[in-house]
């Protein structure tokens, strides 16, 4: 069932939106644990890895637009050099 509970699904979001949204529960989920020192650890390795989800989408999107640079680069070049 989609997070509103009304048991209609949804189109699904953009993928930055989902890992945002995806990250926001995680926080609040371990605002919730207990202060014990295990708890605080285990939460503190939660959110490292629930919020880097959304720094590797930018990387990715970082090396994409890279990437199509370098294709249009080297598609000039053997064009030029025919």
């Amino acid at each position: 069932m989609p997070p509103g509970g009304t048991g209609q699904v949804e189109p699904p979001f953009e993928i930055r939106e989902r890992t945002f949204q995806f990250a926001v529960r995680v926080v609040k989920l371990v605002k919730r644990f207990p202060r014990a020192l295990g708890a605080i650890e285990i939460g503190r390795q939660l959110l490292r890895a629930a919020t880097s989800v959304g720094a590797n989408d930018d990387d990715v999107d970082a090396l994409l637009q890279e990437s199509d640079e370098l294709v249009r680069i080297l598609s000039t070049i053997v064009t030029k050099a025919r």
